[in-house]
């Protein structure tokens, strides 16, 4: 949403986004070291642009519809005098993969992560929680992803002891990436800055109950019928309510199966390209129509 858009001036009617981005970090995040680099720290400066950057502001200001990827963008933009809002994703699926992921009944029940590793992802919070909940449970956790914060996370598994049950495969190829989410149960992604929610959908795509964050995009992609979603407040009432909602998971397999199929019905009925290139369509006749124009 940092971007002035040209077509303000042409006079034609003009729908903006799908826009997100610039969400803070819950209050109590400051205090760990964050690994990104320092050129990451710009994007604070995106709150001042949208108050003082004339340009920015005209963008808005003068928008038929601002899409927004979940109601916090909304909540960035209470400043300009935007006529209308609609939430709307900026991602979607193509196709639904073929068969659900079935969850274990034997065996450790399989964790896992897809995503970068930086800091805001949680996956600090998620080892701390997993050494939490691992009393007398079995399951392991997979992290498929790489990132600023990998060094960190692994010596944070050192530390714990984990690194028998947690295993870092770096960056891996979307067919790699397929099977993992085929051959797991449970899908914990507790990003607390997430802007959207692509990998929470591909992961209910799969069938997987989903562990994330209920802010920012996950928490709109994402219903309490599918996933467990947790309030962030502070690092250590996050960590304890990680460990509640994993050893919930892991000890009850009828309720990941409920959660993922559920979820499965969730991405079907609202996360398909299709359906939502048909919404778009409708909104942009219903933009026309304010305009005293013809249907397309």
């Amino acid at each position: 949403m940092r971007y002035p858009r040209p077509a303000q001036h042409l006079g034609v009617p003009m729908v903006i986004g799908p826009v997100g981005g610039s969400l803070d970090n819950p209050e109590g995040f400051g205090a760990d070291r964050d690994t990104a680099p320092w050129y990451v720290a710009l994007r604070r400066l995106d709150g001042l642009r949208l108050r003082w950057d004339p340009l920015l502001r005209r963008t808005y200001d003068s928008a038929d519809l601002v899409l927004v990827i979940a109601p916090y963008a909304e909540q960035q933009l209470r400043r300009r005098r935007v006529r209308r809002f609609e939430v709307m994703s900026e991602t979607a699926l193509e196709e639904m993969p073929t068969a659900c992921a079935t969850p274990s009944s034997t065996g450790p029940v399989r964790l896992l992560y897809v995503g970068r590793i930086v800091r805001t992802k949680g996956l600090r919070d998620a080892l701390r929680a997993i050494a939490a909940a691992g009393t007398g449970r079995s399951f392991t956790l997979d992290v498929v992803g790489d990132g600023f914060d990998r060094a960190t996370c692994e010596a944070i598994a050192d530390e714990l002891g984990l690194r028998d049950i947690v295993h870092f495969h770096g960056r891996l190829a979307r067919p790699e990436v397929e099977a993992f989410y085929r051959r797991s149960d449970v899908f914990v992604f507790p990003s607390y800055r997430e802007p959207g929610g692509n990998v929470v959908l591909e992961a209910m795509s799969h069938g997987l109950p989903v562990i994330t964050c209920d802010r920012g995009g996950p928490g709109t992609a994402t219903t309490d019928a599918c996933a467990i979603r947790l309030a962030v407040h502070s690092p250590q009432q996050f960590v304890d309510d990680l460990a509640g909602a994993i050893s919930q998971l892991v000890d009850d397999e009828a309720l990941r199966r409920q959660l993922g199929r559920a979820g499965r019905e969730h991405v079907a009925a609202t996360a398909m390209w299709d359906r939502k290139v048909a919404h778009a369509s409708r909104l942009y006749q219903s933009v026309l129509a304010a305009r005293g124009g013809a249907d397309l």
